[in-house]
């Protein structure tokens, strides 16, 4: 790695640091000479850009405006020449001073030294680094390849990483939960636990870098054909050595086989409770929905079954994100949606899925025999579809009103002829609709005429004298719970009817 301070200590370039000392140890990508007044169209990052100041101007606005425009392009020190015969005699101190509040090294350039001589300097010493480090780079690749051959394949690459590097390395998965470290430290940097939730959306594309004391710590997905992790790797002080970088990028590559290996190991695994979840959500006969169960280490008289709705996606991730979160559970698949069967009396069932999967919306179903499994999931079924119309989260269908759990047994053509017996002769008459979306939202707000008023847009007496009308057409007394009860479950049919074909 070649910083400024390198430079500064070659006495034959007579360089001297006026500004900037804290970050004059981050590592020169090169050196550039521009004088105009915006170079950041020529600058790639990290240079040692170098200038007399031809076109800056004697202002503290202009000056500052310059200094910030470099600074964002990444430039990694600034020179400038001062010389009598030069823009500028001595360092401005307006210079001086805007580096230093932007972190930005300032090296003063005499006019005895060309800035050739300096650029020289440099790319010589980054040749001779990136030659130098030729051989132990071979080495670090073969040290970091048997690691990857050890049984304990990820912990033993990130530990020779970090050992052969001296970079503080970090192997993340997509939930940014930490699976090894090293060297040893007590918890993970919040900002990169932070970035990494940031870059799961982006996937094998996520990369970022993030600041780490003096230095940075940059983060690289990892996984061969999806997105399985993140490697996060830097330092406390200083910057990144392209050898060091070189040998992070090699280990990102080992651990993505290794990581993808363990996914396709577990896959494989799981398989047997994926199918004896399907097998039970099907319908079996008492005595095989026992022996299924029992033949996965599950030993229950009842079950439940939920139903998750994750985003387009792997749905097998999905599958196993989910085996993972509940290990008790048998966890498989119900056409784009993860189908999971617990022990009914499993504690916690609904905050555990809540906690691991917040925006997945989630339906639970009531305790049934295990071979009942497919009246459990019709219920878990309906509960996603009212989890996804709140916005995500988990419902359990034991929460509703008892009457809409029972409704779920209920064949679809009866439930749509005690529908229209019920409400036919509402919306068979004059603006029907608007009748039947009034007393809708009347019954929801729980007969409370302000809610219900806003709900449907109406006013306080249009309300009442539309719910008279219903009253009308429909024989029944909304004053009466019985008859209210016989309104709404005709509502709930038809939504039930529906969604069952």
């Amino acid at each position: 790695m070649v910083c400024v301070l390198d430079l500064v200590a070659l006495d034959e370039l007579a360089l001297e640091l006026v500004a900037g000392a804290a970050a004059a140890g981050r590592p020169l990508a090169g050196a550039s000479v521009n004088e105009h007044a915006d170079p950041t169209p020529w600058l790639r990052g990290g240079e040692l850009l170098m200038c007399d100041g031809l076109e800056l101007r004697r202002s503290k606005r202009h000056i500052d405006a310059y200094v910030d425009r470099i600074a964002a392009a990444g430039v990694a020190a600034l020179a400038i020449g001062i010389g009598e015969n030069l823009p500028f005699a001595r360092v401005p101190r307006l210079l001086a001073n805007a580096c230093e509040v932007a972190g930005l090294p300032l090296v003063k350039v005499p006019s005895t030294t060309p800035f050739a001589q300096v650029s020289e300097a440099v790319f010589s010493r980054l040749t001779q680094e990136r030659f130098g480090e030729a051989p132990m780079m071979v080495e670090t690749q073969r040290a970091l390849t048997r690691a990857a051959a050890k049984p304990a394949s990820s912990p033993s690459v990130v530990a020779t990483l970090a050992r052969l590097t001296g970079l503080l390395v970090m192997l993340c998965d997509t939930e940014a939960g930490l699976i090894t470290t090293s060297p040893d430290v007590a918890a993970t940097p919040p900002v990169v636990l932070a970035t990494i939730r940031e870059l799961v959306p982006r996937g094998l594309h996520g990369t970022a870098m993030v600041p780490s004391g003096d230095g940075y710590i940059r983060i690289q997905p990892v996984g061969a054909n999806s997105l399985r992790g993140f490697l996060a790797y830097g330092t406390e002080h200083g910057g990144i050595s392209e050898f060091q970088g070189s040998a992070a990028g090699f280990a990102v590559w080992l651990l993505g086989i290794d990581l993808e290996r363990q996914h396709v190991v577990r896959a494989l695994q799981r398989r047997p409770r994926e199918e004896a979840a399907e097998r039970l959500a099907r319908g079996v006969t008492p005595a095989a929905a026992g022996q299924l169960l029992r033949s996965q280490g599950i030993h229950a008289d009842r079950v439940k079954v939920a139903l998750a709705q994750p985003p387009l996606g792997d749905i097998a991730d999905a599958v196993n994100k989910v085996a993972d979160l509940i290990p008790e559970a048998l966890a498989g698949r119900d056409r784009s949606a993860v189908l999971i069967i617990v022990p009914a009396d499993l504690p916690d069932l609904a905050a555990r899925l809540a906690a691991g999967n917040p925006a997945w919306p989630v339906g639970l179903g009531g305790p049934v025999q295990p071979h009942q499994c497919p009246i459990s999931l019709r219920q878990a079924q309906r509960g996603v579809q009212l989890a996804q119309q709140r916005g995500g989260g988990v419902l359990d269908v034991m929460t509703l009103a008892s009457a809409r759990i029972l409704l779920e047994g209920v064949p679809a053509d009866m439930l749509r002829s005690y529908a229209d017996a019920t409400l036919r002769p509402v919306e068979s008459a004059d603006g029907g609709e608007l009748l039947l979306r009034t007393l809708r939202a009347w019954l929801a707000a729980c007969g409370v005429a302000d809610s219900a008023a806003a709900a449907a847009g109406v006013h306080r007496h249009t309300l009442r004298h539309r719910l008279q009308r219903v009253e009308q057409l429909t024989g029944r007394h909304l004053d009466n719970a019985h008859d209210r009860g016989e309104l709404w479950l005709a509502f709930e049919a038809r939504d039930l009817a529906a969604t069952s074909g």
